[in-house]
């Protein structure tokens, strides 16, 4: 009898701790899926956010020009922008995403860490199905390939169109050089410079002689002497 509870309790032990390991288990895998689509709701807001940034002169950063509309920046106040967004917000969308948006809700701010480093910092809250999760970013703005390309291409542009006369008198002296050279006028160059310009152009003889190869030598060679030993 003894014996029997023995081996009883050692079963309801052991299926207890089997129990308690599995609800373990299962809590802590819920948990780590829960969290990795909260991690990427939040890279993916905070990609949308630094896409947007980039898209734009630093200059002209939605978060500046949202700051002083609202009026919390003036120019010389020392104050860092600093703009808040959520769902309600034009700054993210997610629409397109996978996950449905009755399970989620987020909110972030974006602002200067910086401004003559042109770096900035992206907090992003994300509440999954009830949960929290915090992230954070230190970014760089990096003009985009596209948007450098047509910024310089517009200087190129404007630097082309600029045909107003010079008026420093250096630049006046460098035009005037440069429009004699290209197009000297009759009697500005001395007899002596003109000779030489119509010997070079009519001297086709002794150029001709200069390019030609030398004939070959006539005959066949003489043979070699044979060796002394």
């Amino acid at each position: 009898m003894v014996l029997a509870l023995i081996l009883a309790l050692i079963i309801f032990v052991g299926v207890s701790s089997m129990d308690y390991l599995t609800r373990a288990d299962v809590s802590a895998t819920t948990n780590l899926v829960r969290e990795l689509k909260a991690t990427y709701l939040a890279e993916s807001i905070a990609a949308q956010i630094e896409s947007r940034a980039n898209r734009h002169p630093w200059e002209l950063r939605f978060w500046l020009i949202e700051a002083q509309a609202a009026g919390t920046v003036t120019p010389g106040s020392g104050i860092m922008p600093s703009v808040t967004f959520n769902r309600s917000t034009s700054h993210v969308d997610l629409s397109g995403d996978a996950t449905p948006s009755t399970e989620y809700d987020f909110v972030g701010v974006v602002k200067d860490v910086d401004s003559g480093m042109k770096d900035y910092r992206i907090y992003v809250e994300v509440n999954y199905q009830g949960t929290s999760f915090t992230f954070s970013w230190d970014k760089r703005y990096q003009e985009s390939l596209l948007g450098g390309m047509n910024r310089n291409t517009s200087r190129l542009d404007k630097q082309l169109e600029e045909t107003a006369a010079n008026t420093v008198p250096t630049d006046q002296l460098i035009d005037g050089i440069k429009s004699s050279a290209a197009a000297p006028a009759p009697g500005t160059l001395s007899p002596e410079f003109l000779q030489l310009l119509d010997t070079l152009r009519t001297d086709e003889r002794t150029y001709a002689g200069a390019t030609e190869t030398p004939p070959e030598p006539a005959g066949s060679p003489s043979p070699l002497p044979p060796p002394q030993y």
